[in-house]
């Protein structure tokens, strides 16, 4: 399913200034918005994916992303994708209270809620109503909100990153690496960008980031290669601060 591979694309997003290794990020409140394309097909604009950072306490915000299928596509694809992490700076760091993934509307509903339990070291883990619980040690992350984390160490001038993730039940590693910089043209304008890869191990799929830092590094840009060679590309075509 062509739209569904594209739903599966991630924003890394996040607009803050550098900073030092131990300095806490002033994180502002933000939307972004960008169409999703196949670039197999040369299909344009078959889905939109916005990305909302909301600033909700004293060293605690909220991460939303929502993916819809956009243009011809939408009369054969229905899948609707929401994920919300809600996480707080402990130590400077990023520590995820709560993640959920929401896919509705196609031939497959799917929902996961993880709820994190730093005092007992777990996460609780409930996908389409089974329960479980699995051990979590400390700066593990939840999916979405590596996003943010990649950012944050971006701008603390890092060139390689390794996340531990809590995913599918599991403790997966997430891994990136600086590649470059690249001048790119996108609907929101033309920025001088760095480009990011994602690394993987035995793996066909591949997916790049190209980040911009005259918007606080936000990626104006995300690549994504499957296994059957489809290609799909997210592109920003507009960004707000408030």
């Amino acid at each position: 399913m062509l739209v569904a591979r594209a739903l599966g694309l991630w924003l890394l997003a996040l607009a803050a200034p550098v900073m030092a290794a131990d300095s806490t990020p002033d994180l502002p409140n933000f939307t972004a918005l960008y169409t999703i394309h196949n670039l197999t097909l040369r299909t344009l604009n078959i889905g939109s994916f916005n990305a909302r950072l909301s600033v909700v306490g004293k060293d605690r915000f909220h991460f939303e992303t929502h993916t819809r299928p956009a243009g011809f596509m939408a009369w054969f694809y229905k899948d609707q994708i929401d994920e919300d992490s809600r996480w707080t700076l402990h130590a400077a760091n990023i520590r995820p209270l709560s993640y959920t993934y929401n896919r509705r509307g196609g031939s497959k509903d799917r929902l996961v809620e993880l709820t994190f339990d730093w005092k007992r070291g777990i996460v609780e883990n409930k996908v389409d109503g089974d329960r479980w619980r699995m051990p979590v040690p400390e700066g593990a992350l939840d999916k979405l909100v590596v996003q943010v984390a990649m950012m944050l160490d971006l701008a603390r001038g890092k060139r390689s990153m390794q996340y531990a993730i809590a995913d599918g039940g599991k403790l997966k590693t997430y891994r990136f690496k600086v590649l470059g910089n690249e001048s790119l043209e996108t609907p929101a304008g033309r920025f001088e960008t760095v480009k990011i890869e994602r690394l993987r191990e035995n793996n066909k799929r591949s997916t790049y980031l190209w980040c911009a830092p005259a918007l606080h590094n936000l990626p104006v840009r995300v690549d994504q290669r499957e296994e059957d060679d489809s290609q799909f590309s997210m592109l920003l075509s507009r960004y707000t601060e408030q």
